[in-house]
């Protein structure tokens, strides 16, 4: 709850705003708004001469007055004669029907109880409204009288003779639509998408099958070439010789050894040649009775190819004739679509005839239901008139005040509608706020280090306005800084002991030998670098530390402003790079222990002076005479100054402004730096009243400040 509240209090304005616009809408709208009055006139209900009240529910009784008033006042020969009389029709009704509409809602009937009951109209006229709400009364107590004329029941019985006869040619006609859908079912207009569809396939589909039929066919011929090419070339069958039998082998192997034997010099004489042609003879001899082994013909590859290509042309025989047979369904199939589509036309004409004779007959029809039904109510009014007779108790008066409008009430809803507006805005304003509200936020969307934490600077007080002179003076100081510039003017205050945080950060860091610069920026303009580069400098300088404040803001140099210098032209970073080693006093003014060099106006061309080689040179002579050197550099977005700066330096602050710089335009800066030599972040004008850290504050104001 707590933090709602403090949404609301931090983005007061807007709800502010919306108020204020709200409450100027409302209030012009109460003042121009057109007054409207309201007249009444009082009726009695009474019944006839010679018939007693019925005994019915009071309720009933009145619900069935006011029936009876209603359909009374807004008849035709009651409710138009009386808008024509008074010119009630208003001019600017986008339609006569709109505008009689209009009228009867300013016709108002309040009942009284079961004898009496008010007639009142509501307009901007005060004496009109008078008199309308008395004719109508007049007119209602006249036709409850005893003067009425009978409706005719031969005009009833023609209407409803009408009705009937327009209710069974409808009927007829109705039945003759439904039975011409029926016998074209697939051919009526609402088809005709679905028919084109059905036409567009088809074709493809034949399209499909032609030219797979071609491709069948085309293979077909290429397998029948092959075999005829694979017949002329012959050869289709391979000899094998049949094996030898086992006698056979034999026989040859005793050959080869006999062979050998007399290679080797045996003659016949001897045994074993003896021996060995012995068994030759009787191998032979069983060889000759055995019977002579066939040779085994085997196909070539060529009559196996041909038996392939045969299988694969019969294949494809039957899927030619699948094919075929299936181009012919389709081509009957498309035929038959085809006629469907085109029949479209005949049909929709026939059935536009018909529903043409239909719609005028139903419009007929609707013509004498509104008669019919109106002839009805006349009957029932008149047979209810006779139970019940209406006349004027009191007539209307002219109304002293509008009723209309209230003022006050449209005030307080137009207030309450205002706030809740307003808070709703900004709950959606919050929600897509993207800035940083506080520390804990900037390090966890970040990553980077908070350096310190500036609360918002108030104004001097009075008091502290008169004595600031003696002060200033006191530290040799001869110019009025803006009361910004806390660390000279209220050195004892919140935001100068953050400074001074700050100040204590960079000593620790600084070398012996002195030299660190350090470079100040921020996203975008706005965010207070100025200021803080001023604060972090004469914070530096406070502890007798030799300090360089350096505007190198060469587009838009304010730092004489805060630090209220008059300085001339000549003086300034871009007078110095002109002049890079002349003395130092001609470009420097010194504010008590802080030497500055302030920018006068803005600088032609500044790139060129920061990216030019004098840059470099110039601060390092600087580096020898200071022990701080604090750059105010522009902001890093859209300019290039700052990365060329960011380059020379030591070490780079990034002040970020609680509430306005958003994630996005943070990291979008901090991709032009070198991260390296980032430092860390200052968040700066945040509402310490109402953060977290508040009773911290609050107790050092109280404590030290307040006795101070």
């Amino acid at each position: 709850m707590s933090e709602m509240v403090d949404i609301i209090r931090t983005r007061k304005a807007w709800v502010l705003v919306t108020v204020l616009l709200v409450m100027t809408g409302v209030s012009i709208y109460s003042f121009t708004a057109t007054d409207r009055f309201k007249a009444r006139a009082l009726m009695s209900v009474e019944a006839p001469p010679g018939k007693a009240s019925t005994s019915i529910d009071p309720l009933e009784r009145i619900q069935e007055q006011i029936r009876v008033v209603h359909e009374v006042l807004f008849s035709e020969s009651v409710f138009k004669p009386v808008v024509e009389e008074f010119h009630l029709m208003n001019k600017s009704a986008t339609s006569p029907q709109r505008g009689l509409e209009e009228i009867r809602s300013q016709v108002k009937i309040e009942p009284l109880g079961e004898s009496a009951f008010y007639i009142g109209f509501e307009g901007t006229e005060r004496t009109q409204v008078a008199d309308v709400s008395n004719r109508f009364a007049e007119l209602l107590s006249a036709r409850t009288s005893a003067r009425r004329e009978k409706r005719s029941e031969r005009e009833t019985a023609v209407i409803d003779s009408e009705v009937d006869r327009l209710r069974n040619q409808m009927a007829v006609l109705d039945g003759r639509i439904q039975q011409y859908k029926q016998s074209a079912v697939e051919e009526l207009p609402e088809r005709a998408d679905a028919n084109l569809k059905v036409l567009d396939g088809i074709d493809t589909q034949l399209r499909e099958a032609n030219a797979n039929i071609d491709l069948e066919e085309a293979a077909r011929a290429g397998a029948l070439a092959e075999i005829s090419d694979l017949d002329k070339q012959g050869s289709l069958f391979i000899e094998t010789p049949a094996p030898k039998s086992a006698n056979v082998e034999k026989l040859e192997t005793l050959k080869s050894d006999l062979a050998k034997l007399k290679a080797r010099g045996y003659t016949r004489a001897m045994p074993q040649v003896s021996a060995l042609e012995a068994e030759i003879n009787t191998v032979q001899a069983q060889v000759d009775k055995e019977k002579p082994a066939t040779p085994t013909r085997t196909p070539s590859q060529s009559q196996l190819r041909i038996t392939a290509l045969k299988a694969e042309v019969e294949t494809r025989d039957r899927r030619l004739a699948s094919l075929r047979q299936q181009r012919t369904a389709l081509t009957g199939r498309l035929a038959d679509s085809r006629q469907r589509v085109n029949s479209l036309p005949r049909h929709e004409y026939v059935l536009g005839t018909l529903q043409r004779d239909y719609d005028i007959a139903k419009t007929q029809y609707e013509a004498q239901l509104v008669k019919q039904t109106a002839a009805r109510q006349t009957a029932e009014i008149e047979k209810l008139d006779n139970n019940m007779v209406f006349r004027i108790a009191e007539p209307a008066k002219p109304p002293l005040d509008p009723y209309a409008p209230n003022r006050l009430r449209i005030a307080l809803i137009g207030m309450g509608v205002a706030l809740a507006l307003g808070i709703a805005l900004v709950f959606l304003v919050e929600q897509f706020d993207s800035s940083f509200r506080d520390v804990e936020e900037l390090q966890g969307k970040t990553g980077l280090s908070v350096l310190t934490m500036v609360p918002r600077i108030k104004h001097l007080k009075r008091k502290k306005r008169k004595t600031l002179p003696a002060e200033l003076a006191a530290q040799g100081i001869s110019v009025r800084p803006v009361d910004g510039v806390v660390a000279l003017v209220d050195p004892k205050s919140v935001p100068a002991e953050q400074y001074q945080i700050l100040a204590t950060r960079f000593r620790r860091i600084a070398k012996p030998t002195g030299g660190l610069v350090v470079m100040v920026t921020s996203s975008a303009g706005g965010e207070g670098k100025t200021l803080t580069s001023v604060n972090l400098a004469a914070s530096l300088a406070a502890s007798g530390a030799k300090v360089l404040l350096i505007d190198a803001d060469l587009r838009r140099p304010r730092v004489h402003d805060y630090l209220g210098l008059h300085a001339s032209h000549d003086q300034g970073l871009a007078g110095l790079l002109q002049d890079p080693t002349g003395d130092l006093s001609k470009y420097a003014i010194q504010v008590g222990g802080l030497t500055v060099l302030p920018g006068k106006s803005a600088v032609h061309n500044p790139l060129h002076f920061l990216a030019s080689s004098k840059v470099p040179t110039v601060l390092e002579r600087l580096r020898s005479q200071f022990q701080f050197i604090v750059v105010d550099s522009p902001p890093m977005l859209p300019l290039a100054d700052g990365m060329v700066l960011g380059s020379l330096v030591d070490r780079i602050v990034v002040v970020v402004r609680a509430r306005q710089t958003t994630y996005a335009v943070l990291q979008r800066a901090l991709e032009s730096l070198d991260s390296a030599k980032v430092a860390g972040v200052i968040l700066n004008d945040v509402d310490m009243k109402h953060s977290r850290y508040a009773y911290v504050y609050r107790y050092y104001e109280n404590t030290y400040l307040r006795g101070a």
